[in-house]
Parts: C-alpha cells; sequence; structure tokens
C-alpha cells in the first residue's frame, strides 16, 4: 500500500504544503502546468491514493530531444499533505554511438524506497530505450550490504535484466 504521511522514521525527506490545502487535484495540475512552463517533458500523471505522481524528464534548454545524451527522470509525489521533496530520480546516458543507455543511479530516500517509486522510473526508461531503438540498457550494482543487493537483484531481474556479478545488462526484444 503506498503511504508516507505518516511514516516514523527520521529522514531528510521534507513536504512543502499545498497551495490549496487538501486539493491534490489542483495541485497536480498547477505542477504540471509549471513543469510544462520550465521546458521539462511530462511523461506521466499518476493517481494513487491521497496523492498522484508525476513524471518528468528534464530536457536541455538548446539541445534536440534526440540528440540529448543524458535522460534525467524525476518524480513529483504529491500527496493530501504536501509535495515530497526530495524528489526520486533516474540518471541515464546514452554510449556507443546511441545504441546502448547507461544507467548511471537511481536515488530514492529511505523512507519512500520500496513503495514501487523506482519500478515507475524503470518502466519509463526501458520505455524510451524502446522509442530512442537503443539496442541495450547497462549499468552497475552498487550495494549497501548483502540485504540491499538481495534486493537490488529482485528489482533488476524483475524488470528484464541479466545480471553479472555487479553487471546489468537489459536487452530489447527483437
Amino acid at each position: 500500500m503506498f503511504s508516507i504521511n505518516n511514516n516514523p522514521r527520521k529522514s531528510k525527506i521534507h513536504k512543502v504544503k499545498l497551495q490549496i490545502p487538501g486539493d491534490v487535484k489542483y495541485e497536480l495540475h498547477s505542477t504540471y502546468n509549471l513543469l510544462l512552463k520550465e521546458g521539462y517533458q511530462v511523461l506521466s500523471i499518476l493517481n494513487i491514493k491521497n496523492g498522484g505522481i508525476i513524471v518528468y524528464r528534464h530536457l536541455y534548454e538548446d539541445t534536440n530531444l534526440y540528440e540529448e545524451n543524458s535522460i534525467v527522470l524525476k518524480i513529483r509525489l504529491i500527496t493530501n499533505k504536501g509535495t515530497v521533496f526530495p524528489e526520486p530520480y533516474l540518471y541515464a546516458h546514452y554510449i556507443s554511438a546511441r545504441t546502448t543507455i547507461d544507467l548511471a543511479d537511481i536515488f530514492i530516500e529511505e523512507p519512500i524506497r520500496n513503495l514501487g517509486l523506482g519500478s515507475i522510473l524503470m518502466k519509463h526508461l526501458l520505455q524510451i530505450a524502446v522509442e530512442s531503438q537503443v539496442d541495450k540498457v547497462t549499468g552497475l550494482m552498487v550495494s549497501d550490504d548483502s540485504q540491499h543487493k538481495a534486493k537490488q537483484i529482485n528489482f533488476y531481474t524483475k524488470h528484464g535484466f541479466d545480471i553479472s556479478g555487479n553487471h546489468l545488462l537489459w536487452k530489447k526484444n527483437t
């Protein structure tokens, strides 16, 4: 179940109050328009219990989308209690003449991990990979401990990656 409103763990997470208290719909609409105005590409808007998620991509001002080397995906998480910061993000970049995307980092602050946000980011990255006609997505797993590594293995295999040691490989279906 997706709920961060009553998480007892201390963290770096903080919430910014909604413009109109309790009005998530207004906040989603307002944030959507702001992101577009600031030059971001909104990839999706998802409704969740007591809130919503906006997945968006950072675009560089003077660069054509199909010439960009970096892929920065972020999640704006809005609950009925406020907008959650810092935002979860995924960073990747094209390599090998844009035939490969290299996954550099997925960052989600501890109290909002294991809520499906990483999967949302990964699904969007793999969709970009297919649309960009790349052959594969690669990366390295860096784990804090054996429990973290087990969770990472589960996460990446769930999304179709092969794992060899710490190396990740996803190949598009041909």
